[in-house]
């Protein structure tokens, strides 16, 4: 079941998502796109799209095959997708409006869930968050000329674990300029 927040008002109203023919899921993440549709995944490693609150397709990725999608975000090309093996995936919107994986990364030695990512506004590195407690960080270089974005160094831990709270989220602030 979805859920809206009316303007003016803090009460949840149920907001009817046409699923046609789907059978229920658990829905554990969602984010808006830049194109103004709904991704939601789902703990079978389903990433639904909506369009106006109507079911429009899923994405059919081998790398998703039974991955848990733990948390989305978006970013100028299209979504970023964490999974519960500590993979991340990058999905970027194809001219037809369809997504494909551009790329897929690893945090070695933390095979668990990725609970949240962050984008900083410029692009150049992004942020995650595990289960296990730990934060990492990584520079992306999402190059153009390159058509796909790639790491330029390896996953670097934010702190020591030690000084980390059992459950915690990442974000970013900052301008674009």
């Amino acid at each position: 079941m979805f859920y809206r927040v009316e303007q003016g008002t803090a009460t949840l109203k149920p907001l009817e998502a046409t699923m046609y023919d789907r059978d229920p899921e658990d829905y554990t993440a969602h984010v808006w796109s830049t194109s103004k549709k709904l991704i939601v995944g789902t703990s079978k490693g389903t990433i639904l799209i909506l369009e106006n609150t109507m079911f429009r397709h899923h994405l059919r990725a081998p790398q998703l095959a039974g991955k848990a999608v733990v948390s989305l975000v978006n970013y100028s090309k299209g979504f970023i997708c964490g999974c519960g093996d500590g993979t991340l995936m990058l999905f970027d919107e194809e001219d037809d409006q369809q997504y494909t994986v551009s790329r897929t990364f690893h945090v070695d030695g933390h095979p668990c869930k990725v609970t949240s990512i962050a984008v900083t506004p410029s692009e150049e590195n992004l942020s995650i968050t595990m289960e296990d407690s730990q934060a990492f960080s990584l520079k992306v270089l999402f190059c153009p000329s390159v058509g796909r974005p790639h790491a330029i160094s390896h996953f670097v831990p934010v702190a020591p674990r030690v000084l980390m709270p059992t459950s915690f989220e990442l974000k970013t602030c900052g301008s674009s300029h």
